[in-house]
């Protein structure tokens, strides 16, 4: 996997990936903004991806996704639940990018994901 930070430190996380060594991935990423953790995901396959998004607090996880290309956000949104969505994606939010993410969701998957969001405001 090739990524786009300088060869040290890529090497260093796709180390850390491969160990799912969690210690050393949260110390690299705390010195990253969402943008940069989003252009190093777009490089990773998705299981690595979400395996990173997941070391991450829940804000900021939100704040990554959506700084990530469309398909890569997509292929990540589809491996989880609409309750997940809602309430591990949605609801840490600012209301333009909730609205934005639920925007860009099937009809059905929308609803549903509407139905589980805490602030109803906020997918409007």
């Amino acid at each position: 996997m090739i990524l786009p930070l300088d060869p040290l430190s890529s090497n260093d996380i796709s180390k850390a990936i491969e160990q799912h060594d969690s210690v050393a991935l949260i110390a690299m990423m705390n010195d990253l903004y969402p943008p940069d953790i989003a252009e190093l995901i777009n490089y990773l396959d998705t299981d690595e991806a979400q395996y990173l998004l997941n070391l991450l607090p829940k804000e900021e996880a939100a704040s990554v996704l959506i700084e990530l290309e469309d398909e890569v956000r997509d292929k990540l949104l589809d491996m989880l639940s609409s309750e997940e969505i809602a309430k591990e994606i949605i609801d840490h939010l600012d209301s333009d990018d909730a609205v934005d993410i639920i925007g860009e969701m099937s009809g059905a998957l929308r609803n549903d994901v509407i139905s589980y969001i805490t602030d109803k405001q906020q997918a409007q």
